[in-house]
This record gives C-alpha cells, sequence and structure tokens, in this order.
C-alpha cells in the first residue's frame, strides 16, 4: 500500500485563495497521487502582532500592578476589578477572549498534534508550509518534532530542535522579534520602531496602553510579531498538560526567552545563518546554551531549570493529545511575573516538592557517607577478628606447648624419683636432685634446669643433654652413678 501524503497549509482557506489572485495560491491534490490537502486557519504575523498586543493591554489594565505603578484596584475609581461590580468584572473577562491570544496558540497546538497523529498512527508523510515558510512552518514542525520524539523533550533535545528548526530554518528574529540587523556589510545595533504595538524587550513597556490605530497603520511596513514567543508559550502549555515528559521545567523557558529577548547571547541575532556568519557572531558574542548548562551544572538536578517530575519512562513515546486537552490557559510564570508578581510564582506544592527534593538529595548523600564508613567499620573488624583468631591460634598452640612440657617433666620427675632421688625447685628456676645409693657412697648431686621462656638459652651450654621426643632438657649428673641405676621405658610412655 502506497504512503499518503498530506499537505498541511498552515493559512486558513481565504487567504489561500485571495494569494491565488495575486499569483500565488496552493496546491492541488489532483496533481499528487494519493494526496490531501488540509487548511490549519492560522493567522499570519499581522494577526498574531494585533492579538498579542491586545493581549498585553488586558494584563496591564487589569493586573495587580501596571506599567505605571497603579493598582487595578485603584484604577477607574476602583471599578475596574475586585472593587467594582459584576459587569466591569465580566467585562475584563470578555476583554481576554477578545484579544484572541489563547485562542491563536489552541490553534498552534491543534495543527501541531494533527500533524504527529498522522505521523504516528498511519505513518504518513505530511509536508506543511505557510505563505512565507519560517513562521508557522516552524511553529507547527518543531512542536510536531516535540510530541513525537522523546529526545526533543531533553535539555539537548530542546537545544537541536531550536536549532535546527527554527534557526538554520531561516526564521527572521532579526525582524520578527526586533534583534540587531544587517545593513550591507556594516552591523546595525539600532532597533526597528514597534509603534508601541508590540515590545522586542521581556521588560514591561513604560507607557500604560496600547495604541491600535498605530498599530493599523504600521500593518505592512511592520514585520515585528510574536511568533517565536507564541512557539514557547505552545510548548508551556505542552508541560502543563505532560508535567512527567519534559526534563526541563517552566522556569527553563522564562529564563530561555528572557536570554533570546536580551540580546546578551549572539545565536538569535540577524535573520539568517548567512547574515550570522557576515557578522562574526560566533567570535563576538557569546553562547547561550553554554551560559545556560554553565547555570544547571552550578546546582546539578536540583536546580530550578530541571523539571522535578520529570520521568522519562512514563512517556518514552510520542505525545498524541486530544482535542478537548489543547485548551490553553495563561502561562502564568511569564505572563503574569509584572501584572501579577504574587500570582505568577510557581505553586506551593511545586516549592514544596523541590525542598523535599533537596532534602532527599541531602539525606542521601548523607546514607552514601553512613554506608562507606559502615564498610570501613566491618573491614576493621574482619580485620580484627583475624588478628584474634590468630591469637587465638597462638594461645593453643603455647597451651599444648606447655602440657606436653609440663607431661615431659612429670615423666622426668617420676623417673627421677624412682632412681630414688629427690627433686627439689628452687627460686633460682634451678631443680636439684640428691641421689643416694647407699649410706656408704658420696652423695651424687644432679642439676636440672627448668625449661626457660623462648629465647632464652640452656643454662648450661657445656651439659650433655637428654632427648625426650621432640624436647631436650639439660642434665648435669654422674653418669657413672646412673649407669648402676635402672631406669624402666613404662616411665616415659605418653600418658
Amino acid at each position: 500500500m502506497a504512503q499518503k501524503l498530506y499537505i498541511a497549509d498552515a493559512r486558513p482557506r481565504k487567504n489561500a485563495l485571495a494569494n491565488g489572485a495575486m499569483g500565488g495560491g496552493s496546491e492541488s491534490s489532483s496533481n499528487y497521487f494519493q494526496s490531501e490537502i488540509v487548511f490549519f486557519g492560522i493567522d499570519n504575523i499581522h494577526a498574531m502582532r494585533e492579538s498579542f498586543a491586545r493581549f498585553r493591554e488586558y494584563l496591564d489594565t487589569h493586573g495587580a500592578a501596571s506599567s505605571d505603578g497603579m493598582s487595578s484596584f485603584l484604577r477607574h475609581g476602583g471599578w475596574t476589578w475586585g472593587g467594582g461590580n459584576l459587569s466591569s468584572m465580566s467585562a475584563s473577562v470578555s476583554t481576554l477572549g477578545d484579544s484572541g491570544w489563547l485562542i491563536h496558540v489552541q490553534s498552534v497546538l491543534a495543527g501541531s498534534a494533527w500533524i504527529a497523529a498522522r505521523v504516528a498512527l498511519e505513518s504518513a508523510a505530511v509536508l506543511v508550509h505557510c505563505s512565507d515558510g519560517w513562521d508557522r512552518t516552524s511553529q507547527l514542525v518543531s512542536l510536531a518534532n516535540l510530541m513525537l520524539d522523546p529526545y526533543y523533550r531533553t535539555f539537548t533535545g530542546f537545544q537541536a530542535l531550536v536549532e535546527k528548526d527554527w534557526l538554520a530554518f531561516g526564521h527572521p528574529f532579526s525582524d520578527r522579534v526586533g534583534m540587531p540587523s544587517i545593513s550591507g556589510s556594516s552591523f546595525e545595533l539600532t532597533r526597528h520602531a514597534s509603534t508601541g504595538s508590540f515590545s522586542s524587550s521581556p521588560l514591561r513597556q513604560s507607557s500604560g496602553s496600547f495604541s491600535p490605530q498605530a498599530s493599523n497603520s504600521s500593518h505592512a511596513q511592520n514585520n515585528y510579531s510574536p511568533i517565536f514567543l507564541q512557539w514557547v508559550d505552545c510548548v508551556s502549555q505542552l508541560l502543563r498538560i505532560y508535567p512527567f515528559a519534559f526534563e526541563f521545567s517552566s522556569t527553563f523557558l522564562v529564563d530561555f526567552l528572557d536570554c533570546v529577548l536580551s540580546c546578551r547571547f549572539g545565536n538569535f541575532l540577524c535573520n539568517s545563518e548567512k547574515e550570522r556568519q557576515i557578522c562574526g557572531v560566533d567570535e563576538a558574542c557569546g553562547c547561550m546554551w553554554a551560559y545556560l548548562a554553565h547555570l544547571r551544572s552550578s546546582e546539578g538536578r536540583s536546580h530550578i531549570h530541571y523539571n522535578l517530575f520529570y520521568d522519562p519512562l512514563k512517556h518514552d513515546g510520542p505525545l498524541l493529545p486530544p482535542a478537548a486537552a489543547l485548551a490553553p490557559t495563561l502561562w502564568p510564570q511569564f505572563h503574569l511575573r509584572w501584572a501579577c508578581p504574587f500570582e505568577s510564582q510557581a505553586s506551593e506544592l511545586e516549592a514544596e516538592c523541590r525542598n523535599m527534593a533537596k532534602k532527599f538529595s541531602e539525606l542521601q548523600k548523607a546514607k552514601e557517607v553512613a554506608e562507606m564508613k559502615a564498610k570501613e567499620y566491618l573491614a576493621s573488624m574482619e580485620i580484627l577478628n583475624a588478628d584474634l583468631q590468630h591469637e587465638k591460634q597462638v594461645s593453643s598452640s603455647a597451651m599444648n606447648l606447655a602440657k606436653r612440657a609440663s607431661k615431659e617433666s612429670a615423666a622426668i620427675t617420676r623417673a627421677v624419683e624412682s632412681l630414688g632421688c629427690r627433686v627439689n625447685f628452687t627460686n633460682s628456676s634451678d631443680c636439684a636432685v640428691d641421689g643416694e645409693s647407699s649410706p656408704t657412697e658420696t652423695s651424687q648431686k644432679l642439676s636440672l634446669p627448668r625449661r626457660e621462656p623462648e629465647g632464652r638459652g640452656c643454662q648450661w651450654p657445656d651439659a650433655a643433654c637428654a632427648q625426650l621426643g621432640s624436647q631436650f632438657v639439660g642434665v648435669k649428673a654422674n653418669f657413672d652413678a646412673f649407669d648402676r641405676l635402672s631406669i624402666y621405658d613404662r616411665y616415659f610412655q605418653s600418658e
């Protein structure tokens, strides 16, 4: 069966027909075998710019603090929010809906989910394009990749995705976000005027309101549009829907956008790779990815850029969110951080989980240290046990030798006494043996040494020795007298 081809046109159908009147248009399915054309109905960069301007005006008007420092509770006599009536509160909600920002975010998410589903479920080929091919096309393709491949949901994969589908693909960051641009062969650091419709800075605008008339007057000339910001907003929505699927946190996305908009790094300067090469951006400017990686390395996985709930095994395949799950909400960490600072903070539950994770990490380290010490103690105990066993063996051998010496001494004593001699032990460790054969004979004196400790020699080195088994006892005696005596073998038999 031949593979089906889907041609995904990001534009509304009416825009494609209008472009056809100017020589453009769209493909025809009759020209492609087993193909189908789908229109996603995503508006162009000008509609996105005006929608974001209305959205920021809503935040500035109904936030806890506006750009002029006045609380929304005090603006217009307190009738815009909590101090006002129900109709004014309903009007503020209607203003958020009228901005259309969340609807645009949902349209981009729905189109990307459709592409991912066709690839994952049907193994189909999907061709994606818009008017120019570097705005809505980059949004849809990169989001579809993020849903299909878990690799792009890691830090390294996210970097590769941005480099591939945005920077290398040719998204004009200088025009869309307000980065410094190229003028001939020189590097022009000035910014284009945004006419109040869209600020290129991540900080709040100094003015308290926007001018839709000025925005309409510069509709054709102004190419500012929050396309990349809208894409990161879509990524934050996916992170909210699938909190276990992403290695990075929402705080990382906020810091990432701030780095892009700050012009501190050269990664997103100019409109193309060629312009960045002409400017020598790589040599002259720092790398944003290296900066963010250095921040993470300072604290390891306890850094706020890491998602505490990340579980790569839980979502190791494609993410295919159903249409009902794609209903977006405000990204509080980014959109509300100036208008509602307290409400934009991470939830208490997430903060508590991060503290618990830090404590758990500390306990893990303490456990590892304790286990190492326990191993050292066990090794020391084994060495001491081996020494104790050795000492026991030495002691047992000494006891055996003492018993054997005692038996030999007893045997000699009995043998000597059987000769009619007396054995006397003195305090000087000597023993005297007096032998008497008859009253008329001279008393014969036999001196025997006691067994000396190891290391000391015989007290009479010049004396002859009588061998008893394997032991020697020095004997100094009148051997003529011994020749006249009778010694029975039974006295030397082992008991």
